[in-house]
């Protein structure tokens, strides 16, 4: 059986695991807990939260587990383009990778995480020409209230999942 491991840092991650999980009858790891729990070889579905471009946990679960698919976390936008991106960066090329629209509380953020996204936002303040999806950022970060975590996210997965049991 197939299971699904997260990394999170913030909450959203893993709230969107447990949420799969539960849509999929799966069992449903922490990265930290699944190395107690699960042996090497597994199979996987990886979840993981975004930052500057890096699929936070994915290193350690790749060379530890067998993974089908991987879901990216993050304040993006969820399009294809982007998903290739992330997983040319990230070295996973070849599998299926979902994207899905994470939160941001500034508040949960250790403090260097906390400088670097302050700095971030201020320098797409200020930037004329910004991509679109950065405004959400923006407009996420200084409102000081998070995105709700939506289970219409999960439905690409959830889709690909079923027609890989057939």
């Amino acid at each position: 059986m197939i299971a699904i491991v997260y990394e999170s840092h913030a909450g959203h991650t893993r709230d969107y695991a447990v949420m799969l999980g539960e849509k999929l009858e799966l069992p449903v790891f922490s990265l930290r807990d699944a190395k107690k729990c699960l042996p090497k070889g597994q199979e996987i579905i990886f979840m993981g939260w975004m930052m500057a471009g890096v699929l936070k946990g994915w290193k350690k679960a790749k060379h530890r587990y067998l993974p089908k698919a991987v879901c990216a976390v993050g304040m993006g936008t969820p399009e294809r383009e982007a998903a290739f991106t992330i997983a040319k960066k990230n070295g996973a090329l070849g599998l299926p990778i979902f994207m899905i629209r994470g939160g941001l509380d500034m508040a949960k953020l250790r403090p260097v995480y906390r400088m670097m996204m302050e700095r971030l936002i201020s320098f797409l303040e200020k930037k004329k020409d910004r991509p679109a999806d950065m405004q959400g950022l923006i407009d996420v970060a200084r409102s000081k209230k998070d995105l709700p975590i939506e289970a219409a996210a999960l439905a690409p997965i959830i889709k690909w999942y079923e027609a890989c049991e057939r």
